[in-house]
């Protein structure tokens, strides 16, 4: 082979190294920028209980302490399949206080049972209720430490005022998702759960929506997408009430994206103001021996908002949380839909505002 022609061929060779390495950048570049695009997923449930000397921690006990016989194997696959579960906490984590004095209802698990969050995937719990203070200030701490020790964030309560109001942010393919949580609940001046302060633990507080506005709009400026899951409305009924009708208007106007119910362990409709979906009450997703209807809550976001909202119907019976399907999972659809004049749903729960 000439001289020539060596060269020739390291040339070319060069080139077709140096064309590689673009082609390989350009690719790479592009798979990180469909990446970025991708959608994420986030999941809602009601109230849910561990507390020792009430029916549902009594099952679990009978039941081999075998999770999934309280809540169903279908269930927890949903659950797992999403990028973030979220539900709400409505007991402490604790074997130390006192009871509050005068309150007819008091939770307290023990520490143990917040490791079986993980067997149900959750990786976000709302502690900004009526129930995270019921055995003082000792039982909130040791709440937020049980939770901290299996690796499933909290939010709606801290050691102080900053912490409590302060929102967890999930990142993933470039979209930042910040859900905040808070309770109007105990609508009095010095309620049994105690609001936190600069120097002592407790919950974020939302009666007077103007905090809670204050730090959506602080949020908004870092994400983009602001979930907030707020413990509200009256027990015991489907019918929302005035407040609920005036927060959620102050909370979509401050720029939250989403807004999640919990409290009347029952469910209530689901509504838009504007374009924010609204689910006022999941109701109770496995809390007490009654049989009752529930749900759970899947959004779908992405960095220009909220592409996909389905209602998931469940019941809770005989002391278990399981999957409606056939005729069952129709006649709650169709309950939600009578609840719901403003929302078109779909066969399978997916939900757009009723234009």
């Amino acid at each position: 082979m000439s001289k020539n022609c060596s060269y020739f061929m390291r040339i070319m060779c060069c080139f077709l190294l140096v064309f590689g390495l673009i082609i390989s950048v350009f690719y790479s570049f592009t798979d990180a920028k469909n990446k970025s695009d991708e959608d994420v997923s986030l999941m809602f449930t009601g109230d849910f209980l561990f507390s020792k000397d009430y029916p549902p921690f009594r099952a679990y006990l009978n039941r081999g302490k075998d999770i999934s016989k309280c809540i169903d194997t279908k269930i927890i696959k949903k659950m797992k399949s999403v990028d973030y579960m979220v539900m709400n906490n409505e007991f402490t984590y604790t074997d130390r206080g006192t009871a509050t004095k005068g309150k007819k209802f008091t939770f307290r698990a023990h520490p143990y049972m917040a490791k079986e969050l993980n067997k149900m995937g959750v990786d976000l719990v709302s502690l900004a209720n009526n129930h995270a203070y019921d055995y003082g200030e000792i039982s909130l701490l040791d709440t937020m430490k049980a939770l901290d020790d299996v690796n499933v964030k909290y939010v709606g309560a801290g050691k102080n005022i900053d912490e409590a109001e302060q929102p967890v942010y999930f990142k993933k393919n470039g979209i930042n998702i910040a859900v905040l949580a808070a309770t109007s609940i105990e609508r009095m001046a010095n309620p049994d759960t105690k609001a936190a302060t600069k120097t002592s633990a407790g919950v974020a507080r939302c009666f007077d929506t103007a905090r809670l506005e204050k730090n959506i709009k602080k949020a908004k400026k870092k994400a983009h997408i602001v979930i907030v899951f707020v413990h509200w409305g009256t027990e015991g009924t489907n019918n929302i009430d005035a407040y609920q009708k005036k927060q959620a208007k102050a909370i979509a106007k401050a720029g939250a994206d989403v807004i999640v119910g919990a409290h009347p362990h029952v469910l209530q409709k689901i509504d838009y103001i504007g374009d924010v979906p609204v689910v006022y009450s999941l109701g109770n997703f496995w809390f007490n021996s009654s049989t009752r209807d529930t749900g759970m809550f899947k959004v779908v976001v992405n960095k220009d908002g909220v592409k996909k909202c389905q209602f998931i119907p469940c019941l809770q019976k005989s002391l278990k949380t399981g999957l409606l399907e056939g005729r069952q999972k129709s006649r709650l659809l169709d309950f939600m839909r009578k609840l719901s004049p403003n929302v078109k749903f779909d066969k399978n729960g997916y939900f757009v505002k009723n234009n």
